[in-house]
């Protein structure tokens, strides 16, 4: 068996071991027949319903379902990719939520309160949230560099510091909605239409341009761990860092400038979501 499937069995067989417990539950306090329905209205939720399609159903009931799940894919490899950036400098990047959130509050600032013609607000916009969450998670950066403090109990607390920054004073105070002749008006400015993300396959599916957007991410931060110096250097200071300032590596602007994108790719992530 090939060492790359031999990884990958554990997980797959874990995901595969927690469907069917939850299918046998559910067939034993209910019936075989609704477990498998429900299981069948959770795929064609995914991947889009394929019997129906093919039955004659308008082609929204597969290009719905994807789109859904391309956009939280979209997100989902973001974020990953934040973890696994700082992972490769040695480093535990736990702040990829508060670098999302902040990345997102900066799109829509961008996105609502900047006009620019659409070519350039949807890059102002993706900027602005990489930017955003590329500060935040060099908070902890430079805290790692300069002071020692673990990244692991910075990044989790600057989850909450964004957290709270949003809900507890943003929601409640600059941004807070208010209400008139009975109605609830929302607080913030509408994010403009030359900055939304263009949709890929018009009205009939909210896939939008996040989706390749994460897919060019993914191929550019390989290119760079693989194909470049700086990457190389990267990954030379993750497996030891010591041997690598030994050989000449600048250990702390590897660490900062891996803990920056790791951000950035978060940031991004907040960018696709909002």
């Amino acid at each position: 068996m090939p060492e790359r499937v031999r990884q990958m069995l554990p997980s797959v067989l874990s995901v595969l071991l927690a469907l069917g417990v939850c299918w046998a539950l559910i067939a034993l306090t209910m019936e075989p027949g609704t477990a498998t329905d429900a299981y069948l209205q959770m795929l064609w939720g995914g991947i889009g319903n394929w019997p129906a399609y093919l039955d004659g159903a308008a082609a929204t009931v597969i290009t719905r379902p994807l789109g859904e799940s391309a956009m939280k894919a979209a997100i989902l490899t973001l974020t990953g990719l934040s973890v696994a950036v700082a992972f490769k400098v040695g480093l535990f990047n736990i702040g990829a939520q508060g670098q999302m959130l902040l990345g997102a509050l900066a799109a829509a600032v961008v996105g609502a309160q900047v006009s620019l013609p659409g070519v350039l607000h949807v890059p102002a916009a993706l900027l602005g949230a990489a930017l955003a969450g590329a500060a935040w998670a060099g908070i902890a950066g430079l805290l790692r560099i300069y002071r020692g403090v673990h990244e692991v109990i910075s990044t989790i607390m600057l989850n909450w510091v964004a957290l709270s920054l949003v809900d507890n004073w943003l929601v409640v105070g600059p941004l807070r909605g208010a209400a008139e002749g009975g109605q609830s008006i929302t607080g913030t400015a509408e994010i403009q239409a030359t900055a939304v993300l263009p949709r890929l396959l018009g009205e009939g599916s909210r896939l939008n341009l996040g989706f390749p957007l994460a897919l060019v991410a993914a191929l550019a931060v390989w290119v760079w761990l693989t194909r470049t110096r700086s990457g190389f250097e990267t990954r030379a200071v993750g497996l030891g860092a010591e041997a690598a300032r030994a050989a000449g590596i600048p250990v702390a602007r590897r660490m900062g400038m891996a803990m920056a994108l790791a951000g950035a790719m978060a940031g991004l992530a907040g960018a696709v979501l909002v």
